[in-house]
């Protein structure tokens, strides 16, 4: 590694549904005329089905609100590094945007003069994107130095490293490139089975331990396979 780089920290957000009034106002409308209704022919048997559908269609868009950035927003943020955890959430900065806010300037901060890669699993796909979204729909400035654009697209400055852009190295290429399919390979924690990404807010609420040990482990782990892999030299 070049004298100028002190090394990297692991990354992750973590989100939360916007309140259950607002989300009712994002549902697009149910379509009726869609309903199949098989062999149902009584009237009572039809009534019921199409409650039930008119369910499934609400519960489909509310259960993953969490992770769409139109209906859902940033609850936390952490890092990983040799200091180990550190992790901001919105109950010290009063909501969303000061928490956006202060995100941007720990990671210019940890770019541009703690000289690190900021490493995290599908960064590029998820945690990037929606938190471009969710600045832009807050109206906080995201600092120039972390993008540009390139051939008329907004592009990621080059030390956000995605642990799963390395591990599926071609576009074109079928291999299973989750942060579990990782993780067994490299022997390293696996994300618990019984906290689903889009109900972390539930765990921060009620189990805020393990709420952070989930947390702890998104950042720590991607952090240790980039460890290993030795690969930072070639991304810039």
């Amino acid at each position: 590694m070049s004298e100028q780089m002190r090394g990297h920290c692991g990354f992750d957000i973590e989100t939360q549904p916007k309140l259950l009034a607002e989300l009712e106002e994002l549902i697009p409308p149910f379509d009726e005329d869609t309903v199949a209704y098989g062999n149902r022919t009584k009237e009572e048997s039809r009534k019921a089905w199409l409650e039930e559908c008119r369910d499934k269609h609400r519960r489909k868009y509310i259960d993953k609100a969490a992770l769409n950035a139109v209906t859902g927003e940033l609850l936390v943020y952490g890092f990983f590094d040799h200091d180990g955890l550190k992790y901001e959430s919105q109950e010290n900065y009063g909501g969303e945007a000061g928490l956006l806010a202060t995100l941007w300037e720990n990671i210019h901060f940890r770019m541009f003069r703690a000289n690190q890669y900021v490493v995290g699993h599908c960064i590029l796909q998820f945690d990037l994107p929606f938190l471009w979204r969710r600045s832009l729909i807050q109206g906080v400035t995201v600092p120039r130095e972390l993008w540009e654009v390139r051939n008329g697209w907004m592009n990621w400055n080059r030390r956000f490293v995605d642990t799963y852009t390395y591990w599926k190295l071609d576009r074109r290429e079928d291999q299973p490139s989750s942060f579990n399919d990782i993780a067994l390979a490299m022997s390293t924690p696996l994300k618990p089975s019984d906290v689903p990404p889009a109900d972390f807010h539930k765990i921060w609420v009620s189990d805020q331990n393990k709420a952070l040990e989930y947390l702890r482990n998104d950042v720590r782990t991607p952090y240790e396979w980039v460890s290993r892999w030795e690969v930072l030299p070639d991304v810039i």
